[in-house]
């Protein structure tokens, strides 16, 4: 009887430490990931920094760690929404020029939209912070552009770099879309200047796609 009791014991034991683990290991992988903790990445050390949705404390910190200049939201113009009247706030009292460019993570972005980021890109104060929801989808979209365009690396490395599953980028799941505009590019102008593909040939192949039949609602954000 004892020895039954025993053995239950070391199960129980062992099915603790095995769901500890598990649960241990979960929150390292978020972390990791960047899940946990707002997603916080550097770009280019002193120019381009990233991260997910940032509010009170933790956008200050942020401002102040980094003497950002610019913030550019890629959630867009969202004044009915508390995070976004925080930031306005916040970039208001700490003097911080706030750009909203409206991009979605699940639908290919709309030219007119790549048009202004890169507008954006050329003509903002520096060190900018340019954030999502998540800090892994939208936010990996226009850092690979900036790589990809102002450091000249090449869109593959820049991708791999920046739209990745280590900021919590997953391609098999509802941001293809993002995946879906780079191998665009790739398919169809795979050794050209990324910036001028953007402005003139990528419209032309967007509005194909948008105006298809089987076109899934790529003309909304």
């Amino acid at each position: 009887m004892q020895q039954h009791i025993g053995r239950r014991h070391l199960r129980s034991k062992a099915l603790l430490l095995i769901t500890l683990s598990i649960l241990v290991s979960l929150f390292l992988f978020s972390l990791y990931i960047g899940a946990i903790g707002g997603n916080k990445r550097t770009v280019v050390s002193g120019q381009v920094y990233r991260s997910a949705q940032l509010n009170g404390s933790a956008l200050r910190s942020e401002i102040n760690a980094y003497h950002i200049k610019t913030i550019i939201n890629l959630r867009g113009y969202n004044p009915n929404d508390l995070w976004y009247r925080d930031e306005i706030a916040i970039c208001r009292d700490m003097a911080v020029k706030h750009v909203d460019i409206g991009l979605s993570a699940i639908r290919l972005p709309k030219p007119e939209k790549l048009d202004k980021l890169l507008a954006t890109f050329d003509h903002a104060e520096y060190p900018i912070l340019l954030h999502c929801k998540a800090g892994s989808d939208r936010s990996g979209l226009a850092a690979t552009l900036y790589c990809a365009i102002y450091r000249h690396e090449p869109v593959t490395q820049a991708k791999a770099d920046e739209l990745t599953w280590r900021y919590g980028h997953f391609s098999r799941f509802s941001a293809k879309a993002m995946d879906q505009f780079f191998d665009l590019y790739l398919r169809t102008n795979p050794n050209g200047d990324i910036r001028q593909w953007i402005t003139t040939t990528y419209p032309v192949l967007y509005r194909e796609r948008v105006d298809a039949p089987n076109n899934t609602g790529n003309s909304h954000e």
